[in-house]
């Protein structure tokens, strides 16, 4: 099974903005409650980053493996020939 990075990230953009969307349409009901938002949207798209980042790496790895394997059996039928 091959794993697409795009595709991954641009689900977590589409929940982007659906956040972002339900954020705009709330009022805003004091100071304290916006901080306490803000922080949470910068702790979570912090994370969503480093995410982003390990999925990079895994699919990186992942094709990497995928391309030794499709080697690897390249030379297997080389070799019964």
């Amino acid at each position: 099974m091959k794993i697409s990075i795009e595709s991954i990230i641009g689900s977590a953009r589409r929940i982007q903005s659906l956040r972002e969307e339900y954020h705009k349409g709330e009022k805003e009901e004091g100071a304290r409650v916006r901080v306490d938002v803000v922080s949470l949207e910068r702790k979570a798209n912090m994370r969503l980053s480093e995410i982003e980042s390990e999925l990079r790496g895994i699919q990186n790895s992942l094709t990497r493996n995928q391309v030794i394997e499709d080697g690897i059996q390249r030379i297997r039928d080389d070799l019964t020939r």
